[in-house]
Protein backbone atom coordinates (compact mmCIF):
# COMPACT_ATOMS: atom_id res chain seq x y z
CA UNK A 1 0.00 0.00 0.00
CA UNK A 2 0.98 3.19 -0.87
CA UNK A 3 2.05 5.67 1.91
CA UNK A 4 -1.59 8.13 1.04
CA UNK A 5 -3.31 4.66 0.99
CA UNK A 6 -2.65 4.54 4.39
CA UNK A 7 -3.11 7.99 5.44
CA UNK A 8 -6.46 8.31 4.71
CA UNK A 9 -7.39 4.96 5.44
CA UNK A 10 -6.29 5.08 8.84
CA UNK A 11 -7.93 8.29 9.33
CA UNK A 12 -11.59 7.23 8.39
CA UNK A 13 -11.27 3.83 10.51
CA UNK A 14 -9.26 6.49 13.07
CA UNK A 15 -12.87 8.42 13.15
CA UNK A 16 -15.05 5.60 12.61
CA UNK A 17 -13.77 3.63 15.58
CA UNK A 18 -14.29 6.68 17.75
CA UNK A 19 -18.06 7.17 16.98
CA UNK A 20 -18.09 10.26 15.29
CA UNK A 21 -19.12 11.77 11.95
CA UNK A 22 -17.28 13.65 9.89
CA UNK A 23 -19.09 16.89 11.01
CA UNK A 24 -18.26 16.29 14.31
CA UNK A 25 -14.33 15.89 13.25
CA UNK A 26 -14.98 19.42 10.47
CA UNK A 27 -16.55 21.61 14.00
CA UNK A 28 -13.95 20.50 16.04
CA UNK A 29 -10.90 21.12 13.72
CA UNK A 30 -12.76 24.43 12.31
CA UNK A 31 -12.49 22.98 8.68
CA UNK A 32 -15.28 22.10 6.50
CA UNK A 33 -16.75 18.84 6.01
CA UNK A 34 -15.40 18.47 2.32
CA UNK A 35 -11.81 18.93 3.60
CA UNK A 36 -12.46 16.25 6.21
CA UNK A 37 -14.05 14.11 3.21
CA UNK A 38 -10.58 14.69 1.00
CA UNK A 39 -8.78 13.75 3.45
CA UNK A 40 -10.13 10.55 3.75
CA UNK A 41 -10.78 9.74 0.27
CA UNK A 42 -7.23 10.33 -0.39
CA UNK A 43 -7.76 13.59 -2.31
CA UNK A 44 -6.07 15.94 -0.13
CA UNK A 45 -3.92 15.60 2.97
CA UNK A 46 -4.52 17.16 6.32
CA UNK A 47 -1.86 19.67 7.77
CA UNK A 48 0.33 19.08 9.98
CA UNK A 49 -1.05 20.91 12.30
CA UNK A 50 -4.45 19.28 11.46
CA UNK A 51 -3.14 15.79 11.73
CA UNK A 52 -2.22 17.03 15.27
CA UNK A 53 -5.20 17.33 16.08
CA UNK A 54 -6.71 14.72 14.56
CA UNK A 55 -4.70 12.31 16.66
CA UNK A 56 -5.70 13.96 19.83
CA UNK A 57 -9.20 13.84 18.70
CA UNK A 58 -8.97 10.39 17.98
CA UNK A 59 -6.95 9.38 20.60
CA UNK A 60 -4.19 7.93 18.53
CA UNK A 61 -0.38 8.59 17.58
CA UNK A 62 0.49 10.70 14.79
CA UNK A 63 2.77 7.25 13.36
CA UNK A 64 -0.60 5.47 13.33
CA UNK A 65 -2.22 7.87 11.21
CA UNK A 66 0.98 7.90 8.96
CA UNK A 67 0.97 4.39 8.76
CA UNK A 68 4.12 4.34 10.62
CA UNK A 69 3.55 1.80 13.68
CA UNK A 70 3.77 -1.80 12.99
CA UNK A 71 0.64 -3.73 12.63
CA UNK A 72 1.13 -5.92 16.09
CA UNK A 73 2.61 -2.83 18.28
CA UNK A 74 0.33 -1.09 20.20
CA UNK A 75 -0.68 2.35 20.26
CA UNK A 76 2.38 4.76 21.23
CA UNK A 77 4.71 1.65 21.42
CA UNK A 78 7.82 0.84 19.38
CA UNK A 79 7.98 1.36 15.77
CA UNK A 80 8.31 -1.11 12.65
CA UNK A 81 12.61 -1.91 12.56
CA UNK A 82 14.09 -0.32 9.57
CA UNK A 83 16.39 -2.59 7.69
CA UNK A 84 19.70 -1.34 8.91
CA UNK A 85 22.57 -0.78 6.41
CA UNK A 86 24.98 -3.33 6.40
CA UNK A 87 28.51 -2.66 7.69
CA UNK A 88 31.51 -2.45 5.23
CA UNK A 89 33.07 -5.56 4.55
CA UNK A 90 36.54 -5.70 2.74
CA UNK A 91 35.25 -9.99 1.82
CA UNK A 92 32.58 -8.12 -0.02
CA UNK A 93 34.80 -5.58 -1.47
CA UNK A 94 37.18 -7.81 -2.54
CA UNK A 95 34.62 -10.24 -4.12
CA UNK A 96 33.11 -7.87 -6.35
CA UNK A 97 34.44 -8.43 -10.00
CA UNK A 98 32.85 -4.86 -11.32
CA UNK A 99 35.45 -2.86 -8.64
CA UNK A 100 38.08 -5.27 -10.05
CA UNK A 101 37.49 -4.64 -13.79
CA UNK A 102 37.31 -1.15 -13.04
CA UNK A 103 40.58 -0.79 -11.57
CA UNK A 104 42.39 -3.01 -14.12
CA UNK A 105 40.86 -0.67 -17.07
CA UNK A 106 42.77 2.25 -14.96
CA UNK A 107 46.07 0.35 -14.93
CA UNK A 108 46.01 -0.86 -18.12
CA UNK A 109 45.43 2.34 -19.51
CA UNK A 110 47.64 4.45 -17.29
CA UNK A 111 51.08 4.00 -19.78
CA UNK A 112 48.78 5.92 -22.63
CA UNK A 113 48.19 9.74 -22.03
CA UNK A 114 45.18 10.69 -23.86
CA UNK A 115 43.42 7.13 -24.13
CA UNK A 116 44.45 7.34 -20.55
CA UNK A 117 42.50 10.53 -19.84
CA UNK A 118 39.39 9.72 -21.42
CA UNK A 119 39.11 6.15 -19.91
CA UNK A 120 39.89 7.86 -16.42
CA UNK A 121 37.44 10.88 -16.58
CA UNK A 122 34.87 8.06 -18.10
CA UNK A 123 35.28 6.15 -15.28
CA UNK A 124 35.59 8.48 -12.48
CA UNK A 125 32.28 10.35 -13.40
CA UNK A 126 30.36 6.93 -14.20
CA UNK A 127 31.81 5.50 -10.84
CA UNK A 128 30.53 8.68 -8.66
CA UNK A 129 26.95 8.53 -9.84
CA UNK A 130 26.24 5.23 -10.02
CA UNK A 131 28.88 3.11 -7.54
CA UNK A 132 29.46 5.56 -4.66
CA UNK A 133 30.54 2.71 -2.54
CA UNK A 134 33.51 2.27 -4.48
CA UNK A 135 35.98 4.88 -3.27
CA UNK A 136 39.35 3.51 -4.28
CA UNK A 137 38.01 3.10 -7.68
CA UNK A 138 36.68 7.01 -7.82
CA UNK A 139 40.31 8.16 -5.91
CA UNK A 140 42.10 5.49 -8.49
CA UNK A 141 40.75 7.05 -10.92
CA UNK A 142 40.39 11.20 -9.97
CA UNK A 143 44.65 10.45 -9.46
CA UNK A 144 44.79 9.02 -12.84
CA UNK A 145 42.48 11.75 -14.12
CA UNK A 146 45.22 14.21 -13.09
CA UNK A 147 48.28 12.31 -13.84
CA UNK A 148 46.96 12.13 -17.74
CA UNK A 149 46.03 15.69 -17.87
CA UNK A 150 49.70 16.50 -16.73
CA UNK A 151 50.85 14.06 -19.86
CA UNK A 152 48.52 15.25 -22.01
CA UNK A 153 49.40 19.09 -21.46
CA UNK A 154 53.61 18.12 -22.07
CA UNK A 155 52.50 15.95 -25.19
CA UNK A 156 50.86 19.79 -26.50
CA UNK A 157 53.49 21.96 -24.97
CA UNK A 158 55.92 19.44 -27.29
CA UNK A 159 53.41 21.19 -30.35
CA UNK A 160 53.58 24.60 -29.22
CA UNK A 161 54.80 27.22 -32.37
CA UNK A 162 58.08 28.54 -31.55
CA UNK A 163 58.08 32.52 -31.27
CA UNK A 164 59.04 32.69 -35.03
CA UNK A 165 55.91 30.64 -36.40
CA UNK A 166 57.33 27.54 -37.01
CA UNK A 167 56.27 24.19 -35.26
CA UNK A 168 59.23 22.51 -33.40
CA UNK A 169 59.23 19.62 -31.75
CA UNK A 170 61.39 18.91 -28.83
CA UNK A 171 63.00 15.82 -27.45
Amino acid sequence: MTESTVLHSNLKKARTDKGLTQNDVSVKLGVSRQAVSRWENGNAYPDIDNLTLLSEIYGVSVDELLGTMSADSGAGQKRTPRKAKEPFSFKDLLSNREHWILILILVLTSHQAIIGFIVSCYILVWTFRKRKDYKFVIILSAVCVLHHFRDVLFIISLYIPDSYGSIERVF
